[in-house]
Protein backbone atom coordinates (compact mmCIF):
# COMPACT_ATOMS: atom_id res chain seq x y z
CA UNK A 1 0.00 0.00 0.00
CA UNK A 2 1.13 3.50 -1.03
CA UNK A 3 0.15 6.49 0.50
CA UNK A 4 -0.42 10.05 -0.78
CA UNK A 5 -1.05 13.65 1.16
CA UNK A 6 -3.06 14.93 -1.76
CA UNK A 7 -2.35 18.79 -2.88
CA UNK A 8 -5.35 21.10 -2.07
CA UNK A 9 -5.68 22.03 -5.69
CA UNK A 10 -5.59 18.31 -6.99
CA UNK A 11 -8.41 17.55 -4.42
CA UNK A 12 -10.47 20.37 -5.42
CA UNK A 13 -10.15 19.38 -9.11
CA UNK A 14 -10.55 15.39 -8.24
CA UNK A 15 -14.25 16.15 -7.15
CA UNK A 16 -15.17 19.47 -9.54
CA UNK A 17 -13.39 18.61 -13.02
CA UNK A 18 -11.08 15.70 -13.93
CA UNK A 19 -10.30 17.38 -16.73
CA UNK A 20 -7.77 19.41 -15.31
CA UNK A 21 -5.80 16.00 -13.99
CA UNK A 22 -3.74 14.26 -15.74
CA UNK A 23 -4.50 10.22 -16.08
CA UNK A 24 -1.64 9.50 -13.82
CA UNK A 25 -2.96 11.85 -10.65
CA UNK A 26 -6.41 10.21 -11.33
CA UNK A 27 -5.09 6.07 -11.85
CA UNK A 28 -3.32 6.85 -8.62
CA UNK A 29 -5.78 8.45 -6.36
CA UNK A 30 -8.36 5.53 -7.80
CA UNK A 31 -6.01 2.68 -7.60
CA UNK A 32 -6.66 0.00 -4.55
CA UNK A 33 -2.87 0.01 -4.00
CA UNK A 34 -3.02 3.51 -2.37
CA UNK A 35 -4.48 5.61 0.38
CA UNK A 36 -5.42 8.93 -0.02
CA UNK A 37 -4.52 11.64 2.89
CA UNK A 38 -6.26 15.29 2.85
CA UNK A 39 -4.52 17.47 5.58
CA UNK A 40 -6.82 19.91 7.66
CA UNK A 41 -4.24 22.52 6.11
CA UNK A 42 -6.17 21.92 2.72
CA UNK A 43 -9.84 22.44 4.22
CA UNK A 44 -8.05 25.81 5.48
CA UNK A 45 -6.81 26.62 1.92
CA UNK A 46 -9.73 25.86 0.58
CA UNK A 47 -12.24 28.11 3.18
CA UNK A 48 -9.91 31.09 2.12
CA UNK A 49 -10.18 30.46 -1.54
CA UNK A 50 -14.21 30.54 -0.86
CA UNK A 51 -13.86 33.39 1.33
CA UNK A 52 -11.69 35.32 -1.16
CA UNK A 53 -14.10 34.26 -4.15
CA UNK A 54 -11.30 32.45 -5.94
CA UNK A 55 -13.17 29.13 -6.02
CA UNK A 56 -16.34 27.61 -5.89
CA UNK A 57 -17.13 24.23 -4.58
CA UNK A 58 -20.41 23.96 -6.23
CA UNK A 59 -21.20 22.71 -2.66
CA UNK A 60 -20.41 24.14 1.05
CA UNK A 61 -17.39 22.75 2.84
CA UNK A 62 -18.97 19.95 4.69
CA UNK A 63 -20.72 18.72 1.89
CA UNK A 64 -17.13 18.70 -0.47
CA UNK A 65 -15.68 16.74 2.94
CA UNK A 66 -18.29 14.34 2.96
CA UNK A 67 -18.14 13.81 -0.69
CA UNK A 68 -14.08 13.33 0.25
CA UNK A 69 -14.54 10.82 2.87
CA UNK A 70 -17.46 8.54 0.78
CA UNK A 71 -13.93 7.80 -1.39
CA UNK A 72 -12.54 6.47 1.56
CA UNK A 73 -9.68 9.82 1.96
CA UNK A 74 -8.42 9.77 5.10
CA UNK A 75 -7.69 12.50 7.53
CA UNK A 76 -4.49 13.77 8.71
CA UNK A 77 -4.11 16.63 11.37
CA UNK A 78 -1.74 19.37 11.69
CA UNK A 79 -0.07 19.64 14.89
CA UNK A 80 2.62 21.17 17.07
CA UNK A 81 5.12 18.64 15.37
CA UNK A 82 4.62 20.40 11.81
CA UNK A 83 4.44 23.14 13.39
CA UNK A 84 7.91 23.03 14.60
CA UNK A 85 8.97 21.95 11.33
CA UNK A 86 7.89 25.20 9.53
CA UNK A 87 9.45 27.10 11.81
CA UNK A 88 12.59 25.41 10.39
CA UNK A 89 11.96 25.14 6.70
CA UNK A 90 14.46 26.48 4.00
CA UNK A 91 12.80 29.14 2.44
CA UNK A 92 12.57 28.38 -1.20
CA UNK A 93 13.39 31.35 -3.75
CA UNK A 94 9.73 33.38 -5.67
CA UNK A 95 8.04 30.74 -3.50
CA UNK A 96 6.04 32.12 -0.44
CA UNK A 97 3.13 29.85 0.20
CA UNK A 98 2.80 29.18 3.96
CA UNK A 99 0.20 26.61 3.12
CA UNK A 100 2.78 24.78 1.13
CA UNK A 101 5.08 24.91 3.36
CA UNK A 102 2.73 23.39 6.02
CA UNK A 103 1.92 20.36 3.64
CA UNK A 104 5.83 20.06 2.92
CA UNK A 105 6.06 19.42 6.67
CA UNK A 106 3.78 16.85 6.94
Amino acid sequence: MISYLIDTHILIFYFTDKSKLTKWQIDTIESSDTEIYVSTISYFEMATLIRLKKIDLGMNLHEFYLIQQKHGFKDLDFGMIELEMVSKIVPVKNHKDPVDFMLICQ
